[in-house]
């Protein structure tokens, strides 16, 4: 639950971006709004999952030790993904 409400909530921040930057760009799908509209509209799925955290962290069959798990893979993910550019790929050897 934790690492979906992150991923929406990132998801929502792209697209409020892209509008902020690109605000005639038109492509095959465009939600009609601007972009208070589409604040607004990011913020109220967001506030449901951040909901259903806070009360998962409640809970007594996973509570914070869950939570904490789900963060330490969520902040492992950034991690390996430098870690993963900074190693050099191979160079081909020249085919003659």
């Amino acid at each position: 639950m934790l690492l979906y409400t992150a991923a929406l909530a990132m998801e929502f921040a792209a697209l409020l971006r892209l509008r902020r930057r690109e605000p005639a760009l038109r492509g095959s799908f465009r939600v009609p709004l601007g972009v208070a509209g589409l604040a607004l509209l990011a913020v109220l799925p967001v506030l449901l999952l951040a909901g259903g955290v806070a009360l998962e962290l409640r809970s007594r069959e996973v509570g914070l030790p869950g939570v904490g798990i789900a963060v330490g893979i969520a902040l492992a993910g950034p991690v390996a993904y430098v870690v993963a550019g900074r190693r050099k790929a191979p160079v081909p050897a020249a085919v003659e």
